[in-house]
């Protein structure tokens, strides 16, 4: 074939204390970045990540639930029907809706509009390009969430 057979190299550590020496080319986070304790927390987490890009590198931080997109989408008729029939869909039979789904103990942090723009403020002043990217609308909370990519250009 004309391209080479990808390289793909898993890093077993945690990420934000791992020694790593090299770049890479891509560095995919991926519903990770909501289960940080603090904005703070999320600066670091991306600055780490998209210092470990070589030239022409990309980083994805995929799957932001931003809680602000998802107040917009509740307030169409769309947003409120698919709201109301998963409603229906969890609630028990006995009434009362469902117990909530259970999540990674810790304080998570909340994205919005806000913080979301922050980040690609944040990415641009440090001189890597930044983009928020909309998910493919067959995903099941496209609606509500969303990607920012960082590039290192060469």
């Amino acid at each position: 074939g004309r391209f080479p057979e990808p390289t793909i190299e898993l890093i077993g550590a945690d990420f934000r204390q791992a020694k790593l020496e090299q770049t890479f080319d891509k560095v995919l986070c991926y519903s990770v970045q909501h289960y940080l304790a603090d904005e703070s927390e999320v600066t670091s987490f991306v600055d780490r990540a998209v210092d470990l890009l070589g030239p022409n590198g990309r980083a994805l931080f995929g799957d932001l639930p931003n809680g602000s997109k998802k107040k917009r989408f509740l307030s169409t008729a769309t947003g409120m029907r698919i709201d109301g029939e998963w409603r229906e869909q969890t609630r028990h039979p006995g009434g009362g809706d469902s117990a909530p789904t259970p999540t990674m103990a810790g304080p998570l942090v909340s994205f919005d509009d806000s913080l979301v723009l922050r980040l690609v403020a944040h990415c641009r002043a440090r001189g890597f390009e930044a983009y928020v990217l909309p998910q493919e609308a067959d995903l099941p909370f496209s609606y509500t969430r969303e990607d920012l990519l960082v590039v290192r250009r060469a």
